[in-house]
């Protein structure tokens, strides 16, 4: 069991490494696999182990085509409730990067409405966190562009007349948050650890 939490270490910390990579499709491989990887329980449990908030941060710079999958990643990360990714928010300036992203257009982004929604998830979830979650909170509100995202329900942040097909018309708010309910939400987690092949369990 001890070799079978190793080997899996070994390969998250591989996928890590490469959304550092200053290779711009080694880094869009490494966050497609790690966005999969996040929403298996046991993967994301031991990505909250590794230094890799850093490497999403600099994909979703360098990258912004990719801001969704990387925010998505996140969200569904911090959502684990683990102070250490909580802390690594802080020490490398994610919370106000963040901030930024929420202020600005996303012109590159193809699903910057529910990029948005995943991003307000993931800090809401980061404010949760026992030991950095006050501190994660006080920048938030000291920022006037969390107070327009906060309070905002899913549907909220659908194009306008995305939101008026489904409510038919207005006065049917009640009608949108119920019908757009779960839809940026992933499939159900899975709890099982992704098989690996005889040969990559062989002591």
């Amino acid at each position: 069991m001890l070799i079978f939490f190793f080997q899996v270490i070994t390969y998250l910390n591989q996928f890590s490494m490469g959304m550092r990579s200053p290779n711009a499709e080694a880094s869009r491989c490494a966050i497609l696999i790690l966005q999969q990887l996040a929403e298996n329980q046991y993967c994301a449990d031991n990505l909250c182990r590794l230094e890799c908030i850093d490497g999403i941060k600099l994909c979703m710079r360098n990258q912004p085509e990719l801001i969704w999958e990387c925010a998505h990643a996140l969200r569904l990360l911090l959502q684990r409730q683990t102070g250490e990714l909580a802390g690594q928010l802080l020490s490398t300036g994610m919370v106000n990067f963040m901030l930024e992203l929420l202020a600005s257009p996303m012109p590159n982004v193809s699903r910057a409405q529910a990029a948005r929604a995943e991003i307000v998830d993931g800090l809401k979830a980061a404010c949760l966190d026992a030991r950095y979650g006050a501190e994660i909170t006080k920048i938030l509100e000291a920022n006037p562009i969390w107070s327009q995202y906060k309070d905002q329900r899913h549907d909220l942040f659908l194009p306008a007349s995305r939101t008026q097909a489904i409510t038919a018309g207005s006065g049917n708010s009640a009608i949108a948050g119920y019908l757009t309910e779960g839809m940026f939400s992933p499939p159900p987690m899975s709890t099982q650890p992704p098989p690996l092949n005889h040969e990559d369990t062989t002591p």
